[in-house]
């Protein structure tokens, strides 16, 4: 699910503008949190919401994206941070940026708490039974959005950058795919050079890989090791498929895949050994 910024808002987009700005219009810049995939109904209660929010222009950009430097996401403080933005990239291989397309893109919040709290925000105030409830399984919510916020969180922390790839054929249904997130990553099947790996964010145990399968059909060569992230242990399909639990979202965030599968291996194995 993601956002299709209009023909006429990107023609008055003022130069320099990212594409949340444009799909806002001429609405004062929005510091808070990044929102998520209720991206555009969050942006517009946290604008309503912060009368007292800064109305500075956002940071200069040296992006051709209009994003603010990648240094001023890291480590900002909560409710300052610009908009987290997740561009579709058209044509996927090493260099996403090249075609990452700024009229389509997801946002996502700095902190997942705060996607629950404009789900939720049905009154002035939220019921912390509500928030009890989810984290004991017993209130049937659309759990996805806050995991794929979740990842997007972390990847940015560690200072990647947030792409993803979205395609509909209406005529060719075996085209249409989303994949979560797009990162680089060195491949071993390539002598270590840098492949496109798409990653799939899961937030239920029963799922299909349909996506990931296409891509790699679609794209062949440019693709490396496929992941998904998921509330399971590791499991590791083939050369190019690795599932990995939800929270081992860090390494492969920090480019050290490899060292916790292999952690994750031997913690296995240890724990199969003391069950016999």
């Amino acid at each position: 699910m993601h956002l299709q910024v209009p023909e006429e808002a990107r023609r008055e987009q003022p130069q320099g503008a990212g594409a949340l700005s444009a799909f806002l219009g001429k609405r004062r810049p929005i510091h808070s949190a990044p929102v998520g995939p209720v991206a555009g109904a969050c942006a517009l209660r946290l604008r309503r919401c912060s009368p007292t929010a800064p109305s500075s222009p956002s940071p200069a950009s040296d992006s051709p994206w209009g994003r603010p430097p990648r240094k001023q996401f890291v480590g900002a403080s909560p409710g300052r941070d610009p908009p987290q933005t997740c561009y579709n990239v058209t044509d996927p291989s090493v260099g996403l940026a090249s075609t990452a397309d700024e009229s389509s893109f997801k946002c996502y919040m700095g902190d997942t708490g705060l996607p629950v709290s404009q789900v939720f925000a049905d009154s002035a105030e939220t019921p912390h039974e509500v928030y009890r409830d989810i984290l004991l399984g017993k209130l049937q919510i659309n759990e996805g959005m806050l995991t794929e916020n979740v990842v997007a969180q972390q990847l940015t922390c560690d200072g990647r950058g947030l792409y993803f790839y979205s395609k509909r054929d209406d005529g060719d249904r075996s085209s249409t795919m989303e994949i979560d997130f797009l990162i680089t990553a060195g491949y071993d099947d390539a002598a270590g050079r840098l492949r496109v790996s798409p990653v799939e964010v899961k937030s239920t145990k029963r799922y299909s890989t349909r996506s990931l399968d296409k891509f790699r059909d679609k794209f062949g060569g440019r693709v490396g090791t496929r992941y998904v992230l998921h509330p399971r242990p590791l499991v590791i399909d083939g050369d190019d498929l690795v599932r990995l639990p939800l929270y081992a979202s860090m390494s492969l965030a920090s480019g050290h895949v490899d060292v916790a599968v292999d952690f994750m291996d031997e913690y296995v194995d240890v724990f199969e050994e003391l069950a016999k």
